[in-house]
């Protein structure tokens, strides 16, 4: 649902081809009926973006590669979120122009919800875990326009979640340690400046 078309839960299925007499359906879905992932390749800004998720691992699914939060594709390269088996996250860029990657110092715990950000700074790249920074690097390459982005999902470099994602925000500019920290746990108006998606992934 969040990397692409879904014929079933908007029901274009029923209003395209069983309402025009066809027995069944193929999944056709308009042009109109944008992909989310088609959606999110505007969602950042040139030079700065903030990406943010309540995350619940269960580390003993994860084997030697890792599982993928996000990753944001290009013709050059990605730029990537990902977990490893440890509870380690790792933030990394790899495209013409340099391939830097930041881990962070601290592991989130098995089992258990914690709040994570990667901001991209102009050439910087820096990790936040419950709101306090846990590793940074500079000598990123310029971002360049993202062809496709993944949520949730293998962008051919890593596997597929297997635990908990809540309160996913993507935001077109950088935030300060102050401003996550403040904001992690609050409930953010539509129109807070810069927040360009935002999913609850809950009931509510």
């Amino acid at each position: 649902i969040v990397t692409g078309r879904n014929h079933h839960s908007n029901g274009m299925a029923a209003i395209t081809e069983l309402a025009s007499g066809y027995p069944g359906y193929n999944g056709v879905i308009p042009f109109e009926n944008a992909f989310l992932s088609e959606m999110l390749t505007g969602a950042f800004g040139v030079d700065a973006y903030t990406v943010q998720a309540w995350l619940q691992p269960n580390l003993s699914t994860i084997g030697g590669d890792p599982q993928v939060l996000w990753s944001r594709l290009s013709s050059e390269g990605f730029e990537r979120l990902s977990i490893d088996q440890t509870g380690a996250l790792t933030f990394q860029v790899q495209q013409a122009g340099g391939n830097p990657s930041v881990t962070s110092d601290v592991t989130l715990p098995s089992q258990a919800w914690s709040h994570v950000s990667a901001v991209r700074q102009a050439n910087s790249l820096t990790l936040y875990v419950d709101g306090k920074p846990c590793g940074t690097i500079g000598g990123a390459p310029k971002p360049v326009a993202a062809s496709r982005f993944v949520v949730a999902g293998n962008d051919g470099q890593g596997y597929l979640i297997q635990f908990g994602v809540n309160e996913l925000r993507v935001w077109s500019r950088a935030l300060g340690g102050d401003e996550i920290a403040a904001n992690l746990n609050a409930q953010l108006p539509a129109d807070a400046q810069g927040l360009q998606l935002r999913w609850p992934l809950s009931s509510d």
